[in-house]
């Protein structure tokens, strides 16, 4: 029997896989060249006219370069974030991402935590989306690219866990409007001697930590919504794995022959502007 997320027998269904799908755009800001950094950290409010922080842009136009130059790569990150119930209530809500990606049409993610599980598969022509609990399945025609596929999956109601970490690493460019920004100092994050920047924007402001040496990669993020008087938090820990291949078998896709189809509908494609304030947390 054929279901469609957007039919109203359904809308629970699409809402939990936009839930537990939809990023906030964090890893935006790496492809950001328009920074003002203070001279010690964050800029007071009096400072008219902030000079950019020569280190903090060189940090992330260096992660950002080393990110790209993966062929590919396996992530895993421990996700936190804050679910504002009413009146200020807040409720953390936690999950575990693993993802596997390889440049340029390949990419897997499994989602697991307080709100269910999900998976996803891109074998670079079809999107395949698993709602493990409710064992319910749907697939997508898709872009020969993994780029083009993330451009293009919204207009369907679909957002990739970590979705703006693929799309910067497969080259997409996100410019979001950053106020400030701050090169904090050298800190560690699980034994891994990290870089920690900071920057704001007009309504979340942003923390990452960057590993040093020799592999620039993103070792965490805490990102504050500050137009909201909860001030609710996302945080992401992250840890790479670039030694163990990536296999072909990690992109087939089979749905168990119990599981019952959802035809994902096409909707109006959003605007192209990405922007953390509007982008919601993977759970």
């Amino acid at each position: 029997m054929m279901r469609t997320v957007f039919s109203m027998k359904h809308k629970q269904l699409a809402a939990a896989v936009l839930d537990m799908c939809r990023p906030l755009s964090w890893i935006a800001i790496l492809s950001s060249v328009a920074f003002a950094a203070p001279r010690t950290g964050l800029a007071a409010p009096e400072d008219d006219k902030p000079e950019a922080d020569p280190k903090a842009l060189k940090a992330l136009a260096r992660s950002t370069a080393y990110l790209r130059s993966l062929p590919a790569f396996s992530v895993q990150a421990y996700v936190t974030r804050d679910e504002v119930i009413y009146s200020g209530y807040k409720l953390e809500r936690s999950s575990n991402v693993r993802m596997s990606v390889r440049r340029p049409d390949r990419l897997r993610a499994e989602v697991s935590g307080d709100q269910g599980a999900r998976l996803f598969v891109y074998d670079g022509k079809y999107l395949n989306v698993f709602l493990k609990d409710e064992n319910y399945f749907g697939s997508i025609l898709a872009p020969a690219t993994l780029l083009a596929t993330l451009e293009s999956i919204e207009r369907h109601g679909i957002e990739l866990p970590l979705l703006d970490l693929v799309y910067i690493a497969m080259g997409g460019q996100l410019e979001p409007n950053i106020m400030d920004a701050g090169f904090i100092g050298s800190t560690t994050i699980d034994g891994v001697n990290c870089t920690q920047l900071a920057f704001r924007g007009n309504t979340v402001d942003w923390q990452l930590w960057i590993q040093e040496g020799e592999q620039p990669l993103l070792r965490k993020l805490v990102i504050t919504t500050t137009d909201d008087p909860a001030r609710p938090q996302y945080s992401a820990v992250l840890h790479w794995d670039l030694a163990t291949p990536v296999a072909d078998t990690d992109f087939t896709f089979a749905a168990p022959k119990n599981a019952s189809r959802l035809t994902f509908g096409s909707a109006e494609p959003r605007s192209t502007e990405r922007s953390p304030a509007v982008d919601r947390a993977s759970p």
